[in-house]
């Protein structure tokens, strides 16, 4: 704290020869000794006014050093606060940079995906095929999430999937040539083993025929073409008994039916 210095008051009397010679020294005395006493009582005044502007002074002194402690430990918490926050927000924006990588890439894998289901979706059985193309679309919508395409992508495997586990019966129409090469479309009933093997026989058995899957796409041969490709007989009597059947479980029966395992090779069962 830096020391103020009192102010002094010098009086200097400056009598000239003429006072000098004619003024009554009783009154000169009693002058000089007012004026002393009256210095004397601002000099005491000065002193008390500065020991009590000293006493406030040192106390707003004590005041603005406990502000500043706690200014500096306030700035210090905010400081640490600060760094807290600015590493949770890094931490944030590396999260966010590694989820939308992951992002890229499942909607890369997506794109494959679905560029892959377009070419299966020729190879299923048309019953499965139908089911797919109505919901194949959705898939491709820009609008979608990659979550929501997931998951019609998932729907579209289980429809195949559930289909290749039974037995299925699928009553359609058929575009089939008569004996002199004329197309025409018939009722028939499709029966399917799994996505791999199909037969169809129309209801008196006059027209038939079998398909499977290939390199290119599902595929029927019909009547003679089919036990041909097949290596073995096609009985139209055998699918008419086995579409009754599987209307009508109650009446089966052990039944068989050609089937080609391979390109190469053909097996009854």
């Amino acid at each position: 704290m830096k020391k103020v210095a009192l102010p002094y008051i010098t009086l200097c009397l400056m009598l000239g020869p003429s006072a000098q010679s004619y003024a009554n020294p009783t009154e000169t005395n009693a002058e000089l000794m007012q004026q002393w006493i009256s210095l004397e009582s601002q000099k005491g005044k000065l002193q008390t006014d500065w020991r009590e502007q000293r006493q406030q002074i040192e106390q707003n002194l004590n005041l603005f050093e406990l502000e500043q402690q706690a200014l500096q430990k306030l700035i210090h918490k905010s400081s640490e606060a600060t760094s807290e926050v600015d590493e949770r927000r890094l931490s944030l924006l590396s999260q966010q940079t590694n989820l939308e990588s992951e992002q890229q890439k499942v909607s890369h894998q997506l794109r494959n995906v679905s560029q892959n289901m377009q070419d299966l979706i020729l190879r299923l059985p048309p019953p499965v095929q139908i089911q797919w193309q109505e919901k194949i679309v959705l898939i491709n919508q820009e609008a979608a999430s990659n979550s929501e395409k997931l998951e019609r992508l998932l729907t579209l495997f289980k429809l195949a999937d559930d289909f290749d586990k039974r037995i299925a019966i699928h009553r359609t129409s058929m575009s089939i040539s008569d004996k002199q090469g004329k197309p025409q479309n018939m009722m028939v009933t499709q029966i399917y083993i799994g996505l791999s093997q199909g037969w169809y026989v129309n209801e008196d058995g006059s027209a038939y025929g079998y398909g499977k899957a290939n390199s290119l796409g599902w595929q029927w041969w019909h009547q003679q073409e089919a036990q041909h490709e097949l290596g073995l007989q096609l009985n139209p009597v055998a699918l008419i008994k086995i579409r009754d059947a599987l209307d009508n479980p109650t009446t089966a029966t052990y039944l068989s039916l050609p089937i080609n395992i391979n390109l190469s090779t053909t097996n009854e069962s």
